[in-house]
């Protein structure tokens, strides 16, 4: 199989990742960063999992809401 994560701030693609090739029981372990470009509440990130070179999300995204400070 092969993965695709893509990472939105506040409902904007900022970046991606993959394509991630997997064999069956496969893991994949990586670092995925975010640099904030300015200093903000409550800001939005979402991770999007797709499989397959698909257009429409393999699971419901991860959220997580930050608070970035100067």
């Amino acid at each position: 199989m092969s993965y695709r994560v893509e990472v939105r701030r506040n409902e904007v693609k900022t970046d991606e990742i993959g394509p991630i090739v997997l064999e069956h029981d496969d893991i994949w372990e990586g670092t995925i960063t975010f640099t904030p470009v300015r200093a903000s509440n409550n800001e939005k990130l979402e991770f999007f999992l797709y499989r397959n070179g698909g257009t429409e999300p393999y699971l419901e995204p991860l959220r997580l809401w930050v608070d970035v400070t100067e």
